[in-house]
Parts: structure tokens; sequence; C-alpha cells
């Protein structure tokens, strides 16, 4: 069960390895490692291949078990942003309370015919 553990938490590592590479683009990560792009490709593919060897190495040593951490990208984080905007605006409604009297006569109402 634990080796079942540590494979999924390695692959979750690959996962956001690739994602990261991916968003910031091989020739963008190639440049600031200092190498050719196909390179970083070769980095990614394979039986073998170096990011899968390197997420199984952070897992094993636990460098990446940050419980808060969280990824959320551009749709995503719109979407509760624009969530959270909504919340805020019903929140707020909700703590306008209607006027109040302030004395026993404020409260009477008094109707003349």
């Amino acid at each position: 069960m634990e080796h079942a553990k540590t494979r999924n938490n390695s692959q979750e590592i690959e996962v956001r390895i690739r994602g990261l590479i991916s968003r910031l683009g091989l020739a963008s990560v190639a440049k600031g490692m200092g190498l050719d792009k196909s390179q970083i490709s070769r980095m990614q593919t394979g039986k073998q291949c170096f990011v899968e060897r390197v997420a199984k190495f952070l897992e094993v040593i636990g460098f990446c078990k940050e419980e808060s951490l969280l990824s959320i990208a551009g749709d995503e984080a719109a979407e509760i942003a624009k969530s959270l905007r909504m919340l805020s605006m019903i929140i707020n409604s909700e703590k306008k309370k209607s006027p109040t009297a302030v004395t026993a006569d404020d409260s009477q109402i008094t109707m003349n015919f």
C-alpha cells in the first residue's frame, strides 16, 4: 500500500513538472537551463525519462510535501474570483439591516383620519 501511495504521489509530481514545462514552453525552459529545447524534449520521453525519475526522487525524499500548495490556472482562477465577488456581494447585502427604531415613539405608527 505504501508503495502505491509513493507511486501516485510521484505521478502527481510528474504531472506538475510536465504542466509547468508546457506552460513555460520548451524554448523558455531550455534557455533558462542553458540547453537546447530538443534536450528538454528528450527529458520528458522514453522508458526511463528524466522527469519521471526526478518525480520519484522528489517523492522519496519528501521534497514536495507541502499540503497547502494549490495551483490554479487561467480560467479556473477567473471563475473562482467571480464566485468570490458574488459571495461577497451576497454577504454584504445580508449585512445591510433595515432601519430600527431608536425610541419607543419611533416604533409607533400613527394614522390621522
